[in-house]
């Protein structure tokens, strides 16, 4: 992938977003990184589509995730958009039934431009939000800066 400190940029945080619905916070995100020129005007729907067919919220330890994506045709180039919420919205859960839902306050977009990274990149999101103490410190982020740092430190370990 991408060196950490270009994927992991303060412009594609949304810090403490006030989302009416998930989808409010989809598009949110995926608006951001095609204003950034990351993504292809094909992204957003093709993340829409692959997130209603397969949900990508995660039952983390307190505070839940989600981790939509698209294809790698949709991505120009590998970046990260991240919105964090105080009120939760409602994700599908990742490899559950339909009717399986989490309240997700995270949302972390990839756009990954390497077909071959794209699964090494999801198990480090997950890795990194299996902590506990790094969702936390990233809810309680006051700055985009500080997510930014969260996450260029979280997915720098191996």
């Amino acid at each position: 992938m991408s060196n950490v400190k270009d994927v992991f940029r303060e412009e594609l945080v949304l810090l403490n977003y006030e989302a009416k619905d998930a989808e409010d916070v989809l598009k949110a995100l995926a608006d951001r990184l095609f204003e950034d020129g990351s993504v292809k005007d094909t992204y957003y729907q093709a993340m829409l589509d692959r997130e209603r067919a397969y949900p990508t919220g995660l039952p983390t330890e307190g505070i839940k995730v989600a981790i939509p994506h698209a294809g790698v045709e949709h991505v120009n180039y590998s970046a990260f958009a991240i919105a964090t919420m105080p009120q939760p919205v409602i994700f599908g859960e990742m490899g559950a039934g339909p009717d399986s839902q989490l309240d997700v306050q995270i949302v972390m977009m990839l756009a990954n431009s390497d077909p071959d990274e794209q699964v090494k990149t999801l198990r480090k999101m997950v890795d990194l939000f299996d902590e506990p103490d790094s969702l936390h410190a990233l809810v309680a982020a006051t700055t985009p800066s500080e997510i930014v740092k969260i996450l260029q430190e979280g997915y720098a370990e191996e």
